[in-house]
């Protein structure tokens, strides 16, 4: 899991005015929030009683009695047909239930509508499958045979499995890995290309999936059970590429990639000369010095205020010239993770013009720092030169050439990323035109001496940058489709296998293997100081209801492949955004629309505690009273088939040089998808789109207006409302499951044959899924239904402390609440096309047993048509309605 939906500057905007209207709404509603009914204890039961709250019996079991999962034409299929996953993610201890426990989990999983589950972390931390004190190449026996048991629980009640291989291994020096703290979490990326760790990959993937099921009887690779393989979780040599994640990689590591790098320039270009004219390398006179008094022969610079310590009122640093060197000291860190900083300040500069920027510096200890030339005002921007600096012991020269990207009278030198209790020590700041830029003297294609390329690197020449995508790519394909033929041509997997994530690396290598897959979050939590730091984070409490057209759904949807099944393996709005129950019916609802084929929401617990009475974290659904309540609303959407597919599909194509183009010029696989070529996303809301990967593009595709704002499905089942401004809503309208999730309108609401009108809510905002259990509609025809109606708004642990920080971000620190999960109960009448006295309305309980029903009042004078009233009197998320068969 990763990061939270990126706006472009316009969407920015739109947003950000929605934002406010957003805001004020939401702050009268807390201030009248005396005058609603209180919240009330309300957790879904841990078990599975045979009532409309268990889905269990229309889930096919076991899993793969119609043989096994296949991709053909687009999509998933079994010998029965067409298969589709709505699914969850199962984290860390939660894979090692015990014997009862996973009875117990998988019965609740198939009551509420998963019929796959995620397997993910298996190989994480000190309490996994690979947590030995001596190495980490091999299986504990004891968490394996848990997870058997596990495998084959689900199974028995026809619930498949998404087996991931590399998750969280961090090889160390119990294998033979040295520097583990300097190489990316994970080993991500460096795993593409460090061959041992591809040898042990492979291992891993060996000892897991030829290791035979007690249980089942049957290993893994021919476990019909089992749904799909990935190899790598969020793992890309390209994207640790473009984040700086390899910019200070440790020997050996280093030394490997570098010759990856030489050997395929000597492969293209053969000599040095011929490297040079492709390259257009060439050496600018260096110009005058506009850092003066950045040798530190004297104090000059720091008491004349051109060099500059900034620190905060928690930061604690010294900084003092002594030997004709500047001399640095942090004690305490600041609130943000890049304070304190130092920086020289008034440099000016020439847009497109090169410069070279040099420093000399050394640290007591081994670290990194950061160095840039950036604006000195908002927005702040780097000027063409951003570098992380690998710090040692002993001094080093690290000389950056760079063409400028603005005139600025007065850039800034940033130096950051300090860490408490390190010296540095720098005797030389300095900022000078012109430059070696391609290569520099000492460096030859024939003594293998040619730097790799940082995307920090301003120097970078257009064809070195290409040449270096290209080469990254390169890596990517070797590992990718190396990994997936030693799975299914040595060890014979015979489920479908994807590599990782779209949009981490190259689509089109990705699009070689069996499927494709994507993650999204919506408001993901944000970290200003360390990551995770729990005692300094916020959610951006926003509803995606009045984002639909810029949000995580539309991107999702513009990175789809065609021709290939695809699956969102990770996501969620996370907790504690007040508006998260609308997450899962959104994503169901659109993703049938768009002909996915799998859907996990992340994820449904972290541990092995599966009867929690509070909601435990930002992401976990086991106990969200609010997201459960309305998974089987999503399985009726989605697996179900309740949602219709769009009737029309457009693609933007997209070649293989296309994509090099795109990558190399941000810089970054995040622009692949619809947006790298200019396409509007918001189509998806309207239509089904997907990329094609061998350049051909639809013809005349429909343009959507700029200033729209209603977007209705060319189903006419699904409406994305925003023409109120911060009040968007959505509904579904389909014959058998019906949908409203946003902020509540003046009018009842239409949803086709049923009329739904919700009062006052404490946020002004609610989500209520109507679900015809048996696929019977609503009894229009005069057959016996049964529906169920989940209506959720607040959910929160009891005590929880939301701090308002402003601009929409909340946070309750360290302080999650407590149980019990406390709900409201939502006001609101449906009207119904069916005689009252045929019409009972039935509040149901935590386990989804009825309570004393309620007779229906008719709403005409011809009794046409019926009334039932939801109150927060029941204290309850869900009802049953009992249409009975008309006389």
């Amino acid at each position: 899991m990763r990061f939270s939906y990126l706006f472009s500057f316009a969407a920015v905007v739109t947003a950000f005015a929605a934002l406010i209207a957003q805001n004020k709404i939401a702050n009268a509603q807390n201030e009248s929030a005396e005058k609603f009914p209180p919240i009330f204890p309300f957790v879904i039961s841990y078990d599975a009683p045979k009532n409309i709250t268990n889905i269990a019996p229309q889930i096919d079991a076991p899993a793969g009695k119609y043989g096994f999962v296949r991709a053909k034409d687009g999509h998933f299929v079994t010998d029965h047909g067409v298969i589709r996953f709505w699914g969850t993610n199962l984290a860390f201890t939660a894979n090692f239930p015990t014997q009862k426990q996973a009875d117990q989990l998988a019965d609740r999983l198939s009551r509420i509508g998963y019929n796959c589950v995620r397997l993910h972390h298996m190989d994480t931390g000190d309490n996994s499958l690979v947590s030995g004190k001596t190495t980490l190449a091999e299986l504990d026996k004891t968490k394996l045979d848990a997870l058997d048991y596990l495998i084959a629980a689900l199974e028995k009640r026809g619930i498949y499995v998404n087996i991931n291989l590399h998750v969280g291994r961090w090889l160390d020096d119990r294998d033979g890995f040295p520097n583990r703290s300097e190489r990316p979490n994970y080993d991500k990326g460096v795993g593409n290309f460090e061959p041992r760790m591809i040898e042990l990959q492979k291992k891993y993937a060996k000892d897991l999936l030829t290791h035979v099921n007690p249980y089942t009887k049957r290993p893994y690779v021919n476990d019909p059970g089992v749904a799909m393989v990935e190899i790598s979780n969020e793992d890309s040599i390209v994207s640790q590429w473009a984040w700086g994640g390899l910019d200070t990689l440790p020997e050996p590591y280093a030394g490997v990639y570098r010759k990856l790098w030489n050997d395929w320039l000597l492969s293209k270009y053969g000599t040095t000369e011929k490297l040079c004219k492709a390259w257009n390398c060439k050496v600018v006179p260096l110009g005058e010095e506009l850092c003066p008094d950045g040798d530190f022969m004297t104090d000059k610079a720091v008491l004349s205020r051109l060099l500059v310590m900034q620190t905060d009122n928690k930061s604690k640093a010294e900084m003092w010239v002594v030997d004709n060197m500047l001399k640095l000291k942090v004690t305490e860190m600041g609130n943000a993770n890049w304070i304190p900083q130092i920086y020289y300040q008034n440099c000016p500069i020439k847009k497109g013009v090169p410069y070279t920027l040099t420093i000399r510096a050394r640290a007591d200890k081994e670290t990194a720092v950061g160095v840039g030339v950036r604006m000195a005002h908002d927005p702040w921007e780097h000027l063409g030169c951003q570098k992380k600096l690998k710090l040692a012991p002993d001094w080093q020269t690290f000389e950056m050439p760079f063409y400028a990207t603005h005139d600025e009278n007065d850039a800034r030198i940033d130096v950051s990323g300090l860490t408490a209790d390190v010296i540095y020590e720098i005797d030389q700041i300095s900022l000078r035109s012109g430059g070696a830029f391609g290569l520099k003297p000492e460096q030859t294609l024939e003594s293998g001496s040619i730097a790799v390329v940082s995307p920090s690197d301003s120097e970078m020449l257009p064809q070195t940058r290409r040449d270096f995508i290209e080469f990254l790519f390169s890596i990517e394909e070797n590992y990718w489709v190396g990994m997936y033929e030693y799975l299914k041509n040595d060890l014979h997997v015979q489920s479908p296998v994807s590599g990782t994530q779209l949009n981490y690396g190259s689509t089109q290598v990705q699009a070689q293997l069996d499927y494709c897959d994507n993650h999204s979050y919506w408001n993901h939590p944000s970290f200003p100081g360390r990551d995770w730091d729990m005692s300094n984070w916020y959610i951006r409490n926003v509803s995606l209801a009045n984002f639909a057209d810029t949000g995580t759904l539309t991107r999702l949807a513009a990175n789809r492949v065609d021709g290939k099944p695809y699956t969102i393996s990770e996501y969620d709005h996370p907790y504690p955004n007040e508006y998260n129950a609308e997450g899962q019916p959104m994503i169901a609802a659109l993703g049938r629309f768009q002909d996915w084929d799998g859907i996990f929401p992340f994820a449904y617990s972290h541990s092995n505690n599966f009867e929690p009475q509070q909601i435990g974290g930002f992401f976990d659904t086991i106990s969200n009273t609010g997201k459960v309540a309305h998974s089987i609303a999503c399985y009726a959407m989605f697996v179900r088939g309740d949602v219709s597919a769009a009737k029309s599909q457009y693609d933007v194509g997209i070649s293989p040089q296309q994509e090099i183009d795109i990558v190399t010029k941000a810089k970054s696989p995040w622009g692949l998808g619809w947006r790298g070529v200019g396409g509007d996303e918001r189509l998806a809301l309207l239509h089904k789109i997907a990329v094609n990967t061998l350049g051909h593009s639809t013809p005349n595709i429909p343009a959507v207006t700029k200033d729209q704002k209603r977007f209705v499905s060319d189903t006419n089942q699904i409406c994305w409302d925003m023409t109120r401004e911060g009040r968007g809503f959505m509904t579904v309208d389909s014959p058998n499951t019906k949908l409203f999730s946003g902020f509540v309108p003046e009018n009842p609401v239409n949803l086709g044959t049923l009329t739904l009108d919700v009062g006052k809510t404490q946020l002004g905002w609610c989500t209520v899924s109507i679900v015809s259990y048996n696929a019977n509609q609503c009894g229009e025809d005069g057959k016996a239904a049964r529906l169920l109606v989940a209506a959720t708004g607040q959910c929160v642990n009891s005590d929880m402390p939301l701090e308002n920080l402003g601009e929409n971000r909340i946070t309750s620190g360290r302080n999650m609440g407590h149980a019990p999960v406390l709900c409201e109960g939502i006001p609101a009448t449906l009207t119904l096309p069916v005689e009252a006295d045929r019409v009972t309305l039935y509040p149901l309980d935590q386990s989804g047993n009825r309570n004393s029903g309620i007779a229906a009042k008719s709403a005409d004078v011809k009794k046409t048509s019926s009334t039932v009233t939801l109150s927060p009197d029941y204290q309850t998320v869900w009802y049953e309605v009992e249409i009975k068969e008309k006389k």
